[in-house]
């Protein structure tokens, strides 16, 4: 008899915590966001990426490490959750440490992606040809349409101690990247992040490729090269 009442209580005690996995799970989801960066209110771009959040669970999701995944330039101080769809995310953006090259004259980039002339001599080299360059020292402002490729590439560009970079914007169809004395590399302005991983791979295994390689394109699923 004890052992039946014991099953039935292990029966009732899994059930419960299935049906308030389920409960969790579809109600508990995250329908509002609210985002601050250093105590403000975060930009548009940052607010555009924390969107894919939404409809997640609140409880269940690792949105953590999404938003470490996303590699973003500001870091997730804190949060909190409030039921039953709230989530409250806290950013900190600190000083940046890259510097971009426009027409010979180098500039740091702080973190409001304002751009500023500097006699400091970066590690690594990164310069810019763009058909928006004009604005760029216009406004003294990386625009948004470039802030987070830039900043990806310039990540890259430092973490695999690449000592030039140049980076050639002419159109919204592709990026063309001369990294030291590579060939040059073609990114897209969409799926930058893995197509620079996926350069990283290449680059480094470049040297066991017999023919020369004139030109690498990673914007396919597979890289396209132009071989001699």
């Amino acid at each position: 008899m004890k052992k039946i009442r014991f099953l039935l209580l292990a029966f009732f005690f899994i059930v419960c915590v299935i049906l308030i996995n389920i409960a969790f799970s579809k109600f508990f989801v995250i329908k509002e966001i609210n985002c601050f960066e250093n105590n403000q209110p975060c930009p548009t771009e940052l607010s555009n990426h924390l969107d894919e959040l939404k409809n997640k669970s609140l409880f269940f999701f690792d949105f953590e490490k999404s938003i470490a995944d996303k590699k973003l330039t500001t870091h997730l101080d804190s949060f909190q959750k409030n039921l039953p769809n709230q989530l409250i995310l806290y950013f900190t953006h600190t000083q940046s440490d890259f510097f971009i090259q426009i027409e010979d004259i180098t500039y740091q980039i702080d973190q409001n992606s304002q751009i500023n002339p500097t006699d400091n001599q970066p590690k690594n080299t990164v310069v810019l040809i763009s058909n928006q360059n004009q604005q760029i020292l216009e406004t003294q402002k990386i625009p948004a349409s470039l802030q987070d490729i830039l900043i990806a590439i310039m990540e890259t560009v430092t973490t695999e101690n690449y000592q030039n970079c140049q980076i050639e914007i002419t159109d919204d169809q592709q990026i063309t990247l001369g990294i030291n004395s590579y060939p040059p590399v073609i990114i897209s302005h969409t799926d930058y992040r893995r197509e620079l991983s996926k350069t990283v791979i290449i680059l480094k295994n470049l040297e066991f490729i017999e023919q020369n390689v004139n030109q690498i394109d990673v914007r396919f699923d597979h890289p396209v090269l132009d071989i001699e």
